[in-house]
């Protein structure tokens, strides 16, 4: 099993349920030390550190089937890094798909 924080287009319920398989469960969760942008190059949100920034999110708990799936989903761009977002006002280790080519626009 895997923690990851979302932050983009896997909070659409529909979507994370058509990628994964599974129904998009989690806990609201916040990461700090960041910023989410618009990509340079798509219509999709990346994270850039800022010492100032906070994300709002979802920690969600998937297996390896559901986590191969979302892999194949986010692409080759897209790595997964270590985060310490807040849920529930504990931190707590997670992993986040975080892309290089992050403008400094925020993303909607």
């Amino acid at each position: 099993m895997r923690l990851l924080f979302l932050y983009g287009s896997l909070l659409d319920p529909a979507l994370f349920r058509r990628v994964a398989g599974v129904p998009l469960a989690g806990l609201p969760a916040v990461l700090t030390g960041w910023r989410r942008v618009a990509m340079t190059y798509g219509p999709y949100p990346t994270l850039r550190r800022d010492a100032g920034g906070m994300v709002e999110g979802l920690l969600v708990q998937v297996d390896g089937r559901a986590l191969a799936k979302l892999s194949d989903y986010e692409g080759p761009r897209w790595r997964m890094r270590e985060v310490v977002p807040v849920v529930e006002g504990r931190t707590v280790a997670a992993h986040a798909w975080i892309a290089a080519g992050g403008s400094r626009k925020p993303w909607p």
